[in-house]
């Protein structure tokens, strides 16, 4: 079985309508903690960790699904990504790498990321949103922007899948 792991805020709306088609999704998100600054990463809670041990039991492959640079989901991807690679696991990510002008700090993250996955023998397809804004037809609002590339990336994962 393959089971998505969906980190982040981005990760939670890509996954949710293929939790929909009938995949087994495990979500891993925080609410924003106003003490941390912006780009502290965050980590696996031990529960979390727990769950991602007992369901390596009948996985076959963990797909990872975030945008990278947001601290939340990237770390949690990261983490998962290290997790799988220790039990066995193999991965897949698919991830978007933020637009220029979110600064440069999300870029270099996304970038640690991809540093990341390459340690850990993960299969990482990348979307990058400068590169697809540019497809996209211009008078589309940003939430329908955002949700023409979540449908891209689901359909890459659902063709993955087959």
């Amino acid at each position: 079985m393959k089971l998505i792991i969906a980190t982040g805020s981005a990760g939670k709306n890509i996954a949710q309508p293929l939790e929909k088609d009938g995949f087994t999704v495990i979500y891993l998100d925080r609410k924003p903690n106003e003490s941390a600054a912006p780009t502290e990463p965050t980590t696996l809670t031990e529960s979390e960790h727990e769950h991602l041990i007992a369901a390596a039991n009948t996985a076959t492959q963990f797909i990872i699904v975030f945008g990278g640079g947001g601290p939340t989901g990237t770390s949690l991807a990261i983490e998962t990504a290290h997790l799988a690679h220790q039990l066995g696991i193999g991965t897949a990510a698919y991830v978007t790498h933020p637009l220029s002008f979110e600064g440069q700090s999300r870029a270099r993250f996304a970038n640690t990321a991809a540093a990341e996955f390459r340690k850990t023998n993960t299969q990482v397809t990348e979307f990058a949103l400068d590169d697809l804004i540019n497809r996209v037809d211009p008078r589309l609002s940003p939430e329908e922007f955002f949700r023409n590339i979540d449908e891209e990336i689901r359909n890459a994962i659902r063709k993955a899948a087959c």
